[in-house]
């Protein structure tokens, strides 16, 4: 299993991530994700001084995204 993976099925386990943690795997800024946030197509919830995401709420954002072609390496 490769560091990405572990990341990803680490991640996969947790009920709410945090804004970085978003965006390392997914190769997002954390300016993007939080105006993504700000914008209502993603779901943001406060935790203390911290913002979170919900992972159900992720995986919907993700669901809704355009999908693209085929990735070629």
């Amino acid at each position: 299993m490769t560091r990405d993976n572990r990341t990803l099925v680490r991640l996969d386990a947790r009920l709410a991530l945090s804004i970085e943690e978003i965006g390392a795997p997914l190769g997002l800024s954390r300016w993007t994700i939080e105006e993504e946030i700000s914008s209502g197509r993603l779901q943001g919830r406060k935790v203390g001084r911290r913002t979170v995401v919900l992972r159900a709420d992720l995986e919907a954002y993700l669901d809704r995204s355009p999908k693209t072609g085929v990735v070629r390496g």
